[in-house]
Formats: C-alpha cells, structure tokens, sequence
C-alpha cells in the first residue's frame, strides 16, 4: 500500500485547528472580559 501525502486534506484539517483555537482564545477572553466586568461593577 502505496501512501500518497493528501495535501488538501492536510491543509484542511490545519485549518480546521487553527479555526476552533482562534474560536477558543476568542471565547475565553471574552469570558475573562465579562467576568473582570462584572467583578469590576460589583466590587
């Protein structure tokens, strides 16, 4: 079994990763944003 390098799956699935992380960093930041607000407001 020849295996032959699939680069657009490569690049999809880096794609994919680099996508769903930047989503993450957004959303914890955000989180840590409202939070800090909150805590801000309240205090």
């Amino acid at each position: 079994m020849v295996r032959t390098p699939d680069l657009t799956g490569t690049v999809v699935v880096v794609g994919a990763v680099v996508v769903v992380g930047a989503v993450v960093v957004v959303g914890v930041v955000g989180a840590v944003v409202v939070v800090g607000a909150v805590v801000v407001e309240s205090g």
